[in-house]
């Protein structure tokens, strides 16, 4: 008996360490990704013109659509990849956007939530699954 939890626990805690170093992963690789759009973005004032909604398990979020003008005065358009229930924002208020100048379309409010959002959830999951795995391997929680 003993050596059956022995062994449930073990693979419990080996499945907790793989998705902790799997979240760990792309913590690490959107961190590394979000640094190298900061780098190499450039600036501009955007203009909330609208916001998207999108139903999920019954609450509603809604993404702001932004324009703005590139340096070279273009007009770009783009909806935000941060989504809220009670956006900080209406129709018409300005917010500032960073864009890749090869690429403006690839553009993002520039706000830390926005910008670190997914590294900070997925490094927080990763941590949480790591300890969990640890911790039953450890045997200092039951299987």
């Amino acid at each position: 008996m003993g050596e059956a939890l022995l062994t449930a626990a073990s693979g419990v805690g080996l499945v907790f360490l793989a998705v902790g170093a799997s979240l760990l992963v792309v913590a690490l690789r959107e961190q590394r990704r979000r640094r190298a759009f900061i780098a190499a973005s450039a600036m501009a004032i955007g203009e909330i013109i609208g916001f998207r909604e999108q139903r999920e398990r019954g609450d509603v979020f809604l993404y702001p659509r932004i324009r703005f003008r590139t340096a070279a005065g273009h007009p770009i358009e783009f909806e935000s990849r941060v989504g809220s229930e009670r956006p900080g924002w209406q129709v018409g208020d300005s917010t500032p956007v960073r864009y890749r100048a090869e690429a403006p379309s690839d553009a993002e409010i520039d706000s830390w939530l926005a910008l670190w959002g997914t590294a900070l959830f997925a490094g927080a999951g990763a941590a949480i699954a790591l300890a969990i795995g640890a911790a039953a391997l450890l045997g200092w929680i039951p299987a």
